[in-house]
């Protein structure tokens, strides 16, 4: 039987992603996944130095579960069947940051609403 999927190599794959985000395997802090953390020069010995073929409507070659972790991003995989990828997240900046936490029912309640001030919907107050 001919296969018609595509083969791809897992650690070249990881490293095109992180220096298309200008990163490299040595920002990652650690590899996560359900049955605990790796060091990452153990986790690609482990998990990265794969090679796999993706074939329409199969399941997927590559735990789901495995995230690389950096500083303030991670890698994760999504997967559909025939396909599966690494999408890279980062950690969002905050321009406004809470100032004091402040339950709604309680501010409205007594009398400690500031009028006037952006409150989200968990009752922080932003400057």
């Amino acid at each position: 039987m001919q296969r018609i999927g595509i083969e791809k190599n897992l650690l070249e794959e990881t490293v095109k992603i992180l220096a298309d985000h200008g990163h490299t395997l040595t920002d990652i802090e650690y590899v996560w996944t359900r049955e605990g953390c790796f060091h990452p020069t153990e986790a690609c010995q482990k998990f990265l130095n794969v090679t796999y073929v993706t074939e329409p409507y199969d399941l997927p070659k590559i735990r789901e579960d495995l995230k690389l972790v950096g500083q303030d991003f991670w890698l994760e995989r999504q997967v559909v069947p025939g396909q599966e990828w690494w999408v890279y997240q980062e950690l969002p900046e905050f321009t406004h940051r809470p100032t004091r936490k402040l339950s709604p029912l309680a501010a409205e309640a007594d009398g400690n609403a500031r009028s006037g001030e952006r409150r989200d919907r968990l009752g922080f107050y932003f400057d």
